[in-house]
């Protein structure tokens, strides 16, 4: 893993800052929390929390891609999620990386503390556990619309006219499935 380091003085009227993690390959078959600092002395200053933006970009680069340039300019960003941080620390969610290799960002934005500087400690190692167990033992859609009684006239490598896939799934998927045709 590598990580860009801390910015803790990025002034928005500067441009405000880029923090990087790039997770190589041979993390296997683990889950990390990911969280955000905010440093912003205003917060300080006035003793109330206000709403600082910032942006969430996930990409992907071989680690021979990882540069400077591709932490300016992200050449193949999968998402970039705007967003605003309230307060000292958030929690963005959780990294996971399966037992080939794989990554996936789990999406759980919520608070898990209120300390200026990120500490995985005893806390946030049984929340991350706890995650990842529940992750786990999800029942899958399939698996509940057949025990609803569902009847699948295809094979799970099959064809379907409507892919429910994550990595397929768009924001107008649903919309169109129950979109009345004309």
């Amino acid at each position: 893993m590598v990580f860009s380091g801390d910015i803790t003085d990025a002034p928005a009227e500067k441009g405000g800052a880029t923090e990087a993690f790039w997770f190589g390959e041979n993390i296997k078959d683990d889950m990390g929390a990911i969280d955000l600092n905010n440093y912003t002395a205003s917060w300080y200053e006035s003793g109330k929390e206000s709403q600082v933006p910032f942006k969430l970009i996930i990409g992907n680069a071989d680690s021979d891609q990882f540069s400077r340039d591709y932490l300016l300019n992200c050449h193949k960003a999968a998402l970039n999620v705007q967003n605003t941080i309230e307060g000292v620390e958030e929690f963005l969610g959780f990294l996971e990386s399966d037992i080939d290799g794989k990554k996936t960002f789990w999406f759980a934005k919520s608070r898990m503390g209120d300390s200026i500087v990120s500490r995985y400690n005893e806390h946030k190692e049984a929340a991350v556990e706890a995650t990842r167990t529940s992750f786990r033992s999800c029942l899958k859609l399939r698996d509940i619309l057949e025990r609803a009684g569902a009847v699948f006239e295809k094979g799970e490598q099959d064809d379907w006219d409507i892919d429910l896939s994550l990595d397929k799934v768009t924001k107008d998927t649903f919309i169109t499935m129950f979109k009345k045709n004309n």
